[in-house]
């Protein structure tokens, strides 16, 4: 069961519409609980200044992404959205297909470990490039409209 805590200084801007609608955080103390993430902002930096900053001060004793464009995220090394994803597939009995989603750098392991790898319209260029279908952007609903074209070819 994993710890649903964090700890938010007040001047962490989550930087996407409907971000106010997101939960806030309460303080809690790191010292009770492993960190699993590490999120970085650096003011008037994009989130891929903050990743190559970060780099710079934790080498290869983190995972450094940038997921978004105003933060970078750090975790431990080898944890990414792939593994996460292999081990959801190693859960279910086979034969199973997946299907992933992306947007953002950080989405690439699990797009190239999904059998059905679709970015949206409005991704990163590498995702673009990582991805086998490109859906239109998320501010269009384009993972639903993905979704409802499969249904509809599933059923008709």
């Amino acid at each position: 069961d994993l710890p649903s805590r964090c700890l938010m200084d007040a001047g962490f801007e989550l930087g996407w519409d409907g971000a106010d609608r997101v939960r806030r955080c309460a303080v809690v103390s790191v010292d009770s609980a492993p960190v699993l993430k590490v999120l970085v902002q650096i003011p008037e930096a994009s989130g891929h200044v903050a990743a190559a900053r970060a780099r710079e001060v934790v080498g290869d004793s983190a995972n450094v992404q940038a997921p978004s464009a105003v933060f970078a995220e750090l975790l431990p090394p080898r944890v990414t959205k792939g593994q996460a994803l292999q081990r959801i597939l190693d859960t279910l009995p086979t034969p199973r297909l997946s299907l992933a989603f992306g947007d953002m750098p950080n989405d690439i392991p699990m797009l190239r470990r999904a059998d059905i790898p679709v970015a949206v319209a409005n991704a990163h260029p590498d995702v673009l490039a990582s991805a086998l279908f490109t859906t239109s952007s998320n501010d269009e609903e384009g993972v639903a409209e993905f979704l409802e074209h499969i249904l509809d070819a599933a059923v008709g």
